[in-house]
C-alpha cells in the first residue's frame, strides 16, 4: 500500500469548471495557505468602537498617534488602547455628502479628506474645516500629498494641485490634463514619489520636475485603466487595482503584472464591478489584499505571499447562502501593530484578532463565521479504482472551547457524483491534547474523490501535510 501526498491544502482555482480540477481547490472560504503550505483560518474581530453609524473611511495619522474615522460624515479622532479605539476628539462633520468612500492624505499638521464635494481638513486639535478657496476644485473624490502639494481629482480628466507653502490656497490655473488617452480620471495615488492617475482605460505616471511643477515621466503611459475608483491598494512600492478588463493588476514601476488569473472567470460573471472597494490588511506577519464587491455581495481576498485567492464571508444558514465580509475601510496602527476595520452594515469599528472566530454583523452583535474548503476531484494520478486505507494529516489540536471538543466536519463524493457522503466529525481534542496527527480509516473505493472540510467552532485551526495510503484495484 503506497503512501502518497494528497492535495487537501492547495491554492484555489476558479478560472475553470470545477469538474476538471484535480490538485487545485474549488472553493476556499475564510481560509488561507501560509508560506509552509499550512491551511489557516482567517482572523476574526473584536469590537473596537460602536459608532452606530456606517463607516466611510479610516486613516492612521503617523506621528500623531491618532486613527481618524469618518462615519456617515461625522469625524472622530481616536487613540488606540489595546484593541479599543477611544474617542479623543469628536470634531464635527465633513461638508461633503453622500456615501462615498473617503480619501485621505497627511500634510504633517493637517489631514485632508475628499468624499465627493469640497476638500475638508482636520487639525490635530480636532477642528474640521472646509477648504474655502473658491479656486479649489469641487466634487473631489481623491486627494494625495507630494513635496508640499495637495493633489486632487474630480473625474473630469484633469488633476489639480495647491499652492505652496500655503496649501489651503489654490489657483484656477494649477492643473494638468492626463492626455495620453482622452478618458476621465478615476483614481489618484502617490507611490515612490510618483503620481499615478488612473483613468477609464489608461493610467499615467507623473512626477515633480522642480519647475512645471508636474510632468508625465518618459514612457509614463500604461494602457490599463481602472474599473473601480476605490479598488486601488498601495502595498509598499506596488499599486494594485481592478483594471478596465476586470482583471486585478499590480504595477511596481516597470511592469504591469496580472495577478487574478485564477479568479478571472468568476469576476467576469459579476453584474457590476464599479463599486469594488480595496483595502490592505496586515495581521501577524500576513498581508491580505481584500476586495469587496457590494452589488455582487462577494469579498475576494488575495494573499500575495502565495499568490493565492480565497473568499471571506459569513454563512447564512437560513438562506443557505454566503454573505460577503462586511467592510468599508482599514487602518493599521504603527505603534501596536493592530489592524482596525470600518464596517458598513454592522455600523461599528472592529479590531482584527487571529484568535477570534466571530464577525460583527450589526452593532455589537457578533456571530461565528464558517470555514469551508472543497478540493478538486483528486485521482491520485490514475483513473483506476483505488481503495483508501488511511487518510492522515496534521492538525493543531488541544486548544479547546468552553464546552466539549472542537470539531472538523469532513464529507466527500466520488467520481463526479452530486451525492455527498455522511459527514464525519473529526475531534480536535480537549485542552491539553496536543497530538498532531489525525488518521481516518476505511474511506471506501473511488476513481476520483472530492473532499469538503468545514468548521464553525471558535478555535484556531491549522491543517497541513496530508497523505493517504491507497490500494490500486484491478
Amino acid at each position: 500500500m503506497p503512501t502518497v501526498p494528497i492535495p487537501l491544502f492547495t491554492r484555489s482555482y476558479k478560472n475553470a469548471d470545477e469538474a476538471v480540477l484535480v490538485d487545485d481547490a474549488a472553493i476556499q472560504y475564510n481560509g488561507f495557505i501560509d508560506e509552509l503550505e499550512g491551511l489557516n483560518i482567517r482572523p476574526g474581530e473584536v469590537l473596537a468602537n460602536n459608532t452606530a453609524k456606517r463607516n466611510d473611511g479610516l486613516f492612521m495619522w503617523p506621528d500623531k498617534n491618532f486613527i481618524i474615522s469618518v462615519n456617515q460624515g461625522a469625524v472622530t479622532l481616536h487613540t488606540v488602547s489595546g484593541e479599543t479605539l477611544v474617542d479623543a476628539y469628536a470634531v464635527g462633520s465633513v461638508t461633503f455628502s453622500g456615501s462615498n468612500i473617503v480619501s485621505f492624505c497627511n500634510s504633517g499638521t493637517r489631514v485632508f479628506m475628499a468624499g465627493g464635494g469640497k476638500i475638508n481638513y482636520v487639525s490635530e486639535t480636532g477642528v474640521v474645516t472646509e477648504l474655502a478657496d473658491v479656486d479649489a476644485p469641487n466634487n473631489v473624490t481623491h486627494v494625495a500629498f507630494l513635496d508640499g502639494y495637495i493633489l486632487a481629482i474630480n473625474g473630469d480628466g484633469k488633476f489639480y494641485w495647491s499652492n505652496i507653502p500655503t496649501i489651503t490656497d489654490w489657483s484656477v490655473l494649477d492643473f494638468a490634463s492626463a492626455e495620453a488617452n482622452p478618458d476621465n480620471t478615476k483614481s489618484l495615488h502617490v507611490v515612490q514619489r510618483q503620481i499615478y492617475i488612473l483613468g477609464t482605460v489608461s493610467t499615467e505616471i507623473w512626477e515633480n520636475d522642480g519647475s512645471s511643477p508636474f510632468v508625465r515621466i518618459p514612457g509614463g503611459a500604461i494602457e490599463v485603466g481602472c474599473a473601480a475608483k476605490y479598488s486601488p491598494i498601495k502595498r509598499g512600492n506596488t499599486l494594485m487595482w481592478l483594471s478596465h478588463t476586470r482583471e486585478f493588476v499590480q504595477f511596481t514601476g516597470t511592469d504591469v503584472e496580472f495577478i487574478s488569473s485564477r479568479y478571472n472567470k468568476e469576476i467576469a460573471k459579476f453584474s457590476d464591478v464599479s463599486d469594488c472597494i480595496g483595502a490592505l490588511i496586515h495581521q501577524e506577519g500576513q498581508e491580505f489584499c481584500v476586495f469587496h464587491f457590494p452589488t455582487e455581495q462577494r469579498t475576494l481576498v488575495y494573499n500575495p505571499a502565495l499568490e493565492d485567492w480565497s473568499e471571506w464571508g459569513n454563512w447564512d444558514s437560513m438562506g443557505s447562502t454566503w454573505l460577503p465580509y462586511d467592510f468599508r475601510s482599514t487602518a493599521y496602527d504603527l505603534k501596536t501593530g493592530k489592524t482596525f476595520v470600518g464596517k458598513h452594515l454592522a455600523a461599528c469599528l472592529v479590531c482584527l484578532n487571529s484568535d477570534s472566530r466571530v464577525d460583527f454583523t450589526s452593532g455589537i452583535t457578533s456571530r461565528p463565521f464558517k470555514f469551508l474548503r472543497r478540493t478538486g476531484h483528486i485521482d491520485n494520478g490514475t483513473t483506476k479504482e483505488k481503495r483508501l486505507e488511511t487518510l492522515s494529516f496534521k492538525a493543531k489540536r488541544g486548544t479547546g472551547i468552553s464546552s466539549g471538543s472542537p470539531k472538523l466536519m469532513l464529507r466527500y463524493r466520488n467520481n463526479g457524483s452530486n451525492t455527498w457522503s455522511n459527514i464525519r466529525e473529526i475531534n480536535l481534542g480537549d485542552i491539553g491534547d496536543t497530538e498532531h496527527f489525525i488518521h481516518l480509516h476505511r474511506l471506501g473505493i473511488y476513481k476520483s474523490r472530492q473532499y469538503e472540510i468545514s468548521a464553525t467552532d471558535n478555535v484556531p485551526i491549522v491543517l497541513s501535510n496530508a497523505e493517504a495510503e491507497i490500494t490500486v484495484l484491478r
